[in-house]
């Protein structure tokens, strides 16, 4: 008989019988490990978040103080950007955050 190995991305490994040719067909799990792919991304979130927000924070501070001796609309505009990237890396270090922690939770099973 034929084997045939199909590779998927959940962390399980079953056969399959295939009736109508009489196949078994293997499932092989590929795939890294959820709390692996949570740790990474994790530290990605939080990692580019945290530059981002401190780099922002910086940006806006200087615009801010060039403003009233160089005050112009597109200084006012850059603030703005400045403004909505700075609120963006913050949500996206709560988001990662609440991501991870929802990861962690202990549901009883190892």
């Amino acid at each position: 008989m034929d084997t045939t190995i199909w590779p998927v991305s959940d962390n399980t490994t079953e056969v399959q019988h295939n009736i109508t040719t009489g196949n078994n067909l293997q499932t092989v799990t590929l795939g890294f490990p959820k709390w692996l792919i949570g740790y990474i991304a994790y530290t990605v979130g939080v990692t580019s978040g945290s530059i981002g927000i401190i780099a922002n924070a910086v940006v806006l501070v200087v615009l801010i103080r060039a403003r009233r001796q160089y005050g112009s609309n597109v200084n006012t505009l850059i603030i703005n950007q400045t403004v909505m990237d700075f609120l963006a890396c913050c949500f996206i270090v709560i988001s990662v955050t609440f991501y991870i922690a929802d990861l962690l939770v202990y549901n009883g099973s190892n």
